[in-house]
């Protein structure tokens, strides 16, 4: 991966999940970046959030007990945390990962690719 904030890519997505709060609890999603310098291979990243209606504050044990749980089953499957945020009301969480280091070149590996891992996250985060 190349040098980044991915903390505050995590929290700008934690601000864009919060939006849902009332509709989604829990959360993956798979996309692909781009470092914007022309590179041809883009890299498969992963953000799982997770929604409570609570503020965040240092005794929220829910919270840290569900981004550890999900920080756990990830290391688990070796994938390697790239940034961690918390949204401005502190009601949203988000964690940013970099699932594997070997990529699929076809068009059809990387979409199957991207749907697994899909399938995977929202295990992990149904049970945090």
């Amino acid at each position: 991966m190349t040098a980044y904030d991915w903390d505050q890519t995590a929290t700008r997505f934690a601000q864009e999940m919060g939006k849902y709060r009332l509709m989604v609890e829990r959360g993956a999603v798979p996309f692909w970046y781009g470092d914007g310098n022309g590179a041809a291979q883009p890299a498969l990243v992963a953000g799982v959030f997770g929604n409570d209606n609570c503020p965040q504050s240092a005794g929220n044990t829910r919270v840290e007990h569900g981004v550890e749980q999900v920080r756990n089953r990830l290391h688990d499957a070796q994938m390697q945390e790239l940034g961690f945020g918390v949204s401005a009301d502190g009601c949203t969480w988000a964690l940013l990962f970099e699932p594997e280091q070997d990529r699929l070149y076809t068009a059809v590996g990387r979409e199957f690719q991207k749907e697994m891992l899909a399938i995977f996250l929202e295990d992990i985060v149904a049970g945090a």
